[in-house]
C-alpha cells in the first residue's frame, strides 16, 4: 500500500485528503491548523510537515498562496528539511516563482519534485474529475500516476514549471473552457514544450 503524505488540509487538500484515503491508500496528513487535519478522519495527524513526509513515497502539497508553500517547504521543520525518498507533488495554488525556487531547493538538497496544478473545484476532486497538469520529469510521473489518477485525468506539459504556465494561458483565455479536456491536454502539451525550450 503506497504512503501518502498531504500538506494542507483545507477545502482542496481536504477533499485530495479524502479522495486518497477512500482508495485505499496509507495515508499522513498535516495542517497548520491541526483541528483541521483531525476534523478529517483519515489517516495518521502529523505534527509538522517534515514528520507528515518522513515514511511517505509519495507527498502531495495543496496550499494556498506562494508564502505557505515557502513556509510548508522551507521554514522550520518545513519539508525540505530532512532527507526523504519522497517524491514531492507541488498541487498549490501558487505562482511560477513559487515553483522555481523549490525546483532550485530540491535540485540542491537532492530531493524530487513534480507540480501538478490542477483545473477543478472541491467537487471535481471529491468524484476524481480534475485535469491535473504535470510539469517534470515523465519517469517520476510514472511513481505519482497511481496517486494522481484517483485524482482526475492527468496531462503531461513538459518540464518543471510548465504547468502552472499551462494554467495561466487557460485562465488568460477563457473560452479554453469550451475544449474537451483531451482537446485541453494537447493545447496544454504544445504550450508546455515551448515552455521547456525557452
Amino acid at each position: 500500500m503506497t504512503k501518502v503524505a498531504v500538506l494542507g488540509t483545507g477545502r482542496m487538500g481536504g477533499g485530495i485528503a479524502r479522495r486518497l484515503a477512500g482508495s485505499g491508500f496509507d495515508l499522513t496528513v498535516w495542517d497548520r491548523t491541526p483541528a483541521k487535519a483531525q476534523a478529517l478522519n483519515v489517516g495518521r495527524v502529523a505534527a509538522t510537515p517534515v514528520d507528515a513526509v518522513r515514511d511517505a513515497e509519495i507527498a502531495i502539497s495543496s496550499l494556498t498562496n506562494d508564502a505557505a508553500v515557502r513556509d510548508v517547504y522551507l521554514g522550520p521543520q518545513g519539508a525540505f528539511s530532512t532527507r526523504t525518498a519522497a517524491l514531492f507533488v507541488e498541487m498549490s495554488t501558487a505562482g511560477p516563482e513559487s515553483i522555481e525556487e523549490l525546483s532550485r531547493e530540491a535540485s540542491t538538497r537532492g530531493l524530487r519534485l513534480l507540480e501538478a496544478p490542477v483545473i477543478g473545484s472541491v467537487p471535481a476532486v471529491e468524484s476524481g474529475t480534475l485535469a491535473v497538469l504535470v510539469g517534470g520529469s515523465q519517469r517520476e510521473l510514472e511513481q505519482a500516476r497511481p496517486v494522481l489518477e484517483r485524482l482526475g485525468e492527468i496531462h503531461y506539459v513538459g518540464g518543471l514549471g510548465s504547468a502552472i504556465a499551462s494554467v495561466d494561458v487557460f485562465l488568460v483565455f477563457p473560452a479554453a473552457a469550451m475544449l474537451t479536456i483531451a482537446g485541453l491536454g494537447a493545447v496544454m502539451f504544445a504550450w508546455g514544450q515551448k515552455t521547456a525550450e525557452g
